[in-house]
């Protein structure tokens, strides 16, 4: 009896032991679950800074699931980095960029309304956002411009002291201040086509332009010029105002999602008889 109840106690202390050994695993077990935890943890908070600035999530963030090795944090950046850049020529991404406010400069050639022949045109412009449709803007635009030209014309005149003067060379001046509305195709083409860069657009408005020119022999308006200026409406003062019908078309083509490049041409038809003058300009500018 004494024998059975010294191996009883024996198989007890040994239980207690065993039992001791397997908390001691269990609470190992959990350390190393507490610490596989935080560094998920600590890879995640990676993550998120590092994709912080854009619109587009990583799945495993999506699903709940947090990558677990390097490789996979590695391959859902790279996912997330593709997913984001299908996007960068969509004028209408939900990060808000892009959907219709702009201000651009321009700068091309310009013929003047009086048969003076090509010149050159500076300018800008802001476009201003009056509504948003599904495939398309309309927007309100305040253009101003800036343009030269001159040409030798052969005429027969006489100034004050009566002295003929041949082949005139005469130059114009003109500032353009324009008020238009512009219709913008933004997002017409299919998902994925390089198409979507291109957003094609009309216009029409108002504009009142000043002219000013001089030329040899007659400058603002000092002496009296030639008939056949006078023919064609040439202006012979300093600053003769004018107003006008405007309409025009053109392209923006996105090179990101803040900057594009572009091609604007403009038809002025001013209030007087063969009145009107054109611009074609190259355009470059920035969305917001």
């Amino acid at each position: 009896m004494k024998v059975k109840i010294i191996v009883l106690m024996i198989c007890v202390m040994g239980l207690s032991f065993a039992s001791d050994d397997l908390l001691s695993e269990i609470r190992a077990m959990k350390e190393q679950i507490q610490q596989l935890q935080n560094t998920v943890k600590q890879q995640q908070q990676t993550i998120d800074s590092l994709m912080s600035g854009s619109s587009r999530t990583i799945p495993s963030q999506q699903s709940g699931k947090a990558p677990a090795t390097y490789e996979e944090i590695i391959a859902e950046l790279s996912s997330a980095q593709e997913n984001t850049s299908e996007d960068l020529f969509d004028s209408r991404a939900e990060s808000g960029f892009l959907r219709g406010n702009a201000f651009y400069l321009k700068m091309g050639i310009t013929y003047d309304p009086f048969q003076n022949g090509w010149g050159w045109v500076i300018g800008g412009a802001l476009d201003l956002k009056l509504a948003d449709f599904e495939t398309s803007s309309l927007l309100g635009t305040i253009g101003i411009a800036f343009s030269k030209s001159k040409d030798t014309k052969n005429v027969v005149t006489s100034d004050a002291l009566g002295v003929d003067l041949l082949n005139q060379e005469v130059r114009l001046t003109t500032l353009t201040v324009d008020l238009n509305f512009k219709y913008r195709l933004d997002n017409v083409w299919q998902e994925g086509s390089a198409l979507r860069r291109f957003q094609p657009y009309v216009r029409g408005g108002a504009a009142m332009q000043v002219f000013i020119s001089d030329s040899d022999g007659n400058i603002g308006g000092q002496v009296p010029q030639a008939q056949q200026l006078n023919d064609s409406n040439f202006p012979a003062g300093q600053g003769n105002m004018y107003a006008a019908i405007t309409g025009g078309v053109g392209f923006d083509f996105m090179l990101t999602k803040m900057l594009f490049v572009g091609l604007d041409y403009g038809a002025y038809f001013l209030f007087i008889d063969k009145g009107y003058s054109s611009n074609l300009a190259f355009t470059v500018g920035t969305r917001f």
